[in-house]
């Protein structure tokens, strides 16, 4: 019979150690893969919700147009035709 320098308790131990992250190998691939499909939904959502927001925001803009064309507005009370122009400012 040979004698060993390490004790046989830090050998089970060690053995013990791989087995547990051996075991536990599947359950954490899953819980990495929940966390990517929440990930990627949260991302989808908040593109969902910025697309209707824009899209409100296009469409309250052609209405206001709209009213402003049917009132007789002028378009340059409005919008400005230049960045930095001032509101109401005739270019022509």
């Amino acid at each position: 019979m040979t004698q060993s320098t390490i004790n046989d308790q830090i050998t089970d131990a060690a053995a013990g150690a791989a087995l547990l992250a051996a075991g536990h190998a599947p359950a954490i691939a899953f819980a990495m893969l929940d966390l990517a499909m929440a990930e990627t939904l949260a991302a989808s959502m908040r593109n969902a919700a910025l697309r209707q927001q824009l899209s409100s925001l296009s469409a309250s803009a052609a209405t206001t147009m709209v009213c402003a064309r049917l009132l007789g507005a002028p378009v340059t009370d409005i919008v400005p035709t230049e960045p930095g122009a001032p509101k109401g400012a005739d270019h022509g």
